[in-house]
């Protein structure tokens, strides 16, 4: 072999193995089995409580999974559906209390509280904003598939 191949020969394996992306130790963890009840696609309603408001009564669309950039949160992806096509609207953070069954999730931007309580059926719960905590939205689910 000539001289000066044998130095690229020892070098190209660490080139390579460096260029490869890295995992993070997070990035790889598994969800809790406690979310298993609300890990999935939700489908439902998504109806105003203020009258007078720019508020729209809608057909919600939810995607709930483990947070990517913190595994031990989820996060759920919301879009509405107009003419049978999802809408994206935004992403929350969210905590899931297994034992009460309730997921909860913020909206910093707009000081909004979503509370969902997980049933046998479905999931139901209502979107709070503002200080005063009004009741904004009363959201009613069912799970499309998880």
């Amino acid at each position: 072999m000539p001289r000066t191949l044998r130095p690229l020969l020892l070098v190209l394996p660490l080139l390579t193995a460096s260029a490869l992306p890295q995992a993070s130790p997070k990035a790889n963890s598994a969800a809790k089995p406690e979310w298993k009840d609300v890990i999935g696609t939700w489908e439902g309603s998504s109806t105003c409580a203020v009258a007078n408001s720019p508020c729209h009564d809608e057909q919600a669309l939810y995607r709930i999974k483990q947070d990517r950039s913190n595994p031990d949160k989820l996060q759920l992806e919301g879009f509405k559906v107009v003419n049978n096509r999802p809408e994206f609207m935004g992403d929350l953070e969210c905590n899931y209390a297994a034992d009460d069954k309730v997921l909860t999730c913020s909206d910093p931007a707009k000081h909004g509280i979503w509370t969902l309580h997980v049933t046998d059926t479905g999931m139901d719960g209502t979107v709070t904003i503002g200080k005063e905590k009004t009741v904004y939205r009363k959201i009613t689910l069912q799970k499309k598939h998880g």
